[in-house]
């Protein structure tokens, strides 16, 4: 996972290129909204940071705010490793769950999208 970190600001990038959101054209699709602020991406960081037990997933609401939470979380560098992984890892698998819908019609629900964070961050 962390070899794959290095190619996130080229999502981004990409993101912040499409003018609206495919699956609900009320909202302006930049890359906050669609791995942070949509309502799925909201139901699985709700249930990523449960999982961790980490209160309030309110609390993101940028990509830049859940760097700035990895970077400040823990002292120990093995547990922030741990949950660099699991953040971006979520990041991946939203973005993932995102264009399959869009591109392949393929409708994944939250719980799945949640159950491949858990098995596959760790692998």
């Amino acid at each position: 996972m962390h070899n794959r970190v290095k190619y996130l600001p080229n999502i981004v990038a990409a993101l912040d290129t499409i003018p609206t959101d495919r699956i609900n054209p009320r909202f302006l699709e930049d890359a906050n909204h669609v791995l942070i602020k949509c309502p799925f991406a909201t139901i699985v960081w709700e249930w990523v940071l449960r999982w961790c037990d980490i209160p309030s997933p309110s609390q993101f609401s940028s990509i830049l705010d859940i760097n700035e939470f990895v970077r400040g979380w823990v002292i120990c560098q093995r547990k922030r490793n741990t949950m660099i992984s699991i953040c971006y890892g979520t990041l991946w698998w939203i973005w993932k769950a995102r264009c399959d819908r869009v591109f392949k019609n393929l409708h994944v629900n939250a719980t799945k999208v949640v159950d491949n964070i858990k098995s596959q961050v760790f692998t």
